[in-house]
């Protein structure tokens, strides 16, 4: 297998950030719990083999408190998630916080599975709180590809030790 490589963000990554962010989110803005996020200005990594961009995670640090925005992966299976997880939690900790969230929708099996996998809580269920983010953003789905009506956020969260 391929050496998988992480990175920096940078600014060379911008077109290729927008294009992942508007086939993955539907466009360039974050709408999460009433805030308005430009994943292109925040931190973040990419994954890379034979110097193919093959990963996304962007996030927000705010000590103590480290929220991972987006995370995207373009190959299934093969640890690029786990390792970009891994340097959000090496960033958080050098700017001293001491937890990890994330939110994701009720449909969002994968999600569940892999933010559990990877050592996130299930924390928080937050019933019916898409509604308010898709009077903001109205490419929100109303149903996943699988037909789950999208409504719901539920929020994981990672102490992660200093």
């Amino acid at each position: 297998m391929e050496a998988l490589n992480i990175r920096k963000k940078s600014v060379q990554d911008t077109g290729w950030v927008k294009t992942i962010l508007i086939e993955n989110w539907g466009s360039e803005k974050i709408v999460l719990q009433g805030r308005i996020l430009e994943p292109i200005e925040l931190h973040g990594f990419i994954a890379t083999m034979k110097k193919e961009r093959v990963g996304l995670v962007t996030y927000l640090i705010n000590p103590p408190l480290c929220e991972i925005i987006t995370l995207n992966s373009l190959l299934s299976g093969i640890g690029i998630g786990t390792k970009l997880v891994n340097e959000v939690i090496k960033a958080a900790l050098e700017k001293n916080c001491s937890k990890i969230c994330v939110f994701t929708t009720n449909d969002n099996v994968d999600a569940f599975r892999f933010y559990q996998k990877v050592g996130f809580h299930l924390d928080k269920l937050i019933r019916n709180g898409v509604e308010p983010d898709r009077k903001i953003k109205s490419e929100i789905p109303m149903t996943s590809e699988h037909g789950i009506a999208i409504r719901d956020y539920l929020l994981f969260t990672m102490d992660i030790k200093q």
